[in-house]
């Protein structure tokens, strides 16, 4: 049987450590890599083949949405799994929405864990039990985060910021002052939900504006 890759991020070590045990009863599960940051998963993303990914949604410097984003960016058939204390539908949602495969909690058994491998790797998605999948597929089916919503002005930023500019870039060929187009940047992560610029980036994915 082939080995399913797996990484985990976390920044709690010793969760680290209680999950490989605890995961290392299924024989066709490779752990190839381990991580506390998210910097730290992407530099694994660039130089390992990942089958699934193990998130958590709460990171010193970013968050599972973001990071969901960003993973699948570098290896777009990889599996997301939210792994988190984290049961609040709106971050759950948009985890999905980033295109994560599922969400489990820290709570659940390793049986369950490994059922949420096994689910997502068949190609279907996984929500914990415990979770109300009404409550998350009414956030999914929202166009809160359509970039609709934002002005000609804030939409021509968006698509300057997720095209990787910077501020002065954007500055000087909208012919506005950087100082402005701070202000606009704030804004659309206002108006979009969003808490970084990766997740900015996910979202004109999911859209169609990168």
């Amino acid at each position: 049987m082939e080995s399913v890759r797996t990484i985990h991020v976390d920044d709690h070590p010793l969760y680290c450590i209680g999950l490989r045990a605890a995961l290392s009863t299924a024989a066709d599960l490779d752990f190839v890599g381990e991580a506390h940051t998210a910097a730290g998963a992407l530099e694994l993303a660039t130089r390992e083949q990942i089958d699934v990914a193990l998130l958590d949604m709460v990171l010193p410097t970013s968050d599972g949405v973001a990071l969901t984003a960003a993973i699948l960016g570098l290896q777009p058939k990889c599996k997301v799994i939210g792994l988190s204390m984290v049961v609040e539908p709106v971050r759950i949602a948009q985890m999905f929405r980033a295109g994560a495969s599922g969400y489990a909690l820290k709570s659940q058994s390793t049986a369950e864990l490994l059922q949420a491998i096994r689910t997502v790797l068949s190609g279907e998605e996984y929500l914990a039990s415990e979770i109300s999948s009404e409550q998350v597929q009414r956030h999914r089916s929202s166009r809160a985060h359509s970039p609709e919503k934002l002005t000609r002005r804030e939409r021509q930023v968006f698509v300057s910021l997720v095209a990787g500019q910077s501020n002065l870039e954007i500055a000087a060929a909208l012919a506005i002052s950087r100082r402005t187009v701070e202000t606009h940047r704030q804004r659309i992560l206002t108006k979009l939900d969003a808490h970084s610029l990766l997740e900015l980036v996910g979202i004109a994915r999911r859209y169609g504006v990168a």
